[in-house]
């Protein structure tokens, strides 16, 4: 599975290695262990949206766990709203039908207007999708935003306990001074070891060791 384009700035090495390499089944797996509350059933939503516009679905579900409280927030159960998504006309949130349209219609959402337009890190898309200030930010949170997703992120992908700081999260990272790349080999077993490798630099580059 393919999430996102190839001059992506976050997490591209995890979608290379991991996801491209993984039975559709165990995303929803691992989606079905980290959502909570209201957004626990819809698992295979997030998965099946992230395939048909190009988005990783953990980076939604992990945008949904923050805006709906865990899963718990009225945002979820009164407008079945995954996203957070206001009007500020109104001065409420949008509300859908069902929860699986709005899974659908945030990953779409973030493709058309934000990853299409170049903003791929947590920072970038914070300070659009949630700026510090906005009129529904009365007890200025929002400029957590990009730090908070970024930890829901790190928790679906079992990747490190220590908070990934706001677009400092870059898999594009070649071997240290002294250490070399193993040869490739063909078959499983060279697969296998572009996975593997692939793990340990993703780990090297969240924790820093």
């Amino acid at each position: 599975m393919r999430f996102l384009t190839e001059n992506n700035k976050i997490f591209n090495t995890y979608y290379k290695i991991y996801l491209e390499n993984v039975e559709k089944q165990d995303a929803i797996n691992k989606l079905s262990n980290f959502l909570e509350g209201g957004l626990k059933p819809y698992a295979a939503d997030f998965v099946e949206a992230g395939e048909k516009y190009n988005v990783d679905p953990f980076l939604t579900a992990s945008i949904a766990m923050l805006e709906t409280g865990r899963g718990t927030a009225p945002v979820l159960t009164k407008y079945k709203n995954v996203s957070g998504k206001y009007d500020s006309s109104t001065k409420t949130h949008y509300a859908y039908s069902n929860v699986k349209d709005s899974v659908y219609d945030q990953a779409r959402f973030l493709r058309q207007n934000y990853l299409n337009r170049g903003l791929t890190t947590f920072s970038d898309i914070g300070a659009k999708y949630a700026p510090a200030g906005a009129a529904n930010d009365p007890k200025g949170t929002n400029k957590d935003w990009p730090i908070n997703v970024a930890k829901f992120y790190s928790q679906a992908t079992n990747g490190s306990t220590q908070l990934i700081a706001a677009g400092q999260f870059d898999p594009s990272i070649t071997p240290a001074s002294g250490e070399e790349e193993a040869p490739e080999s063909q078959g499983p077993e060279g697969a296998l070891q572009k996975i593997t490798a692939g793990l340990n630099m993703i780990k090297k580059a969240a924790t820093g060791t």
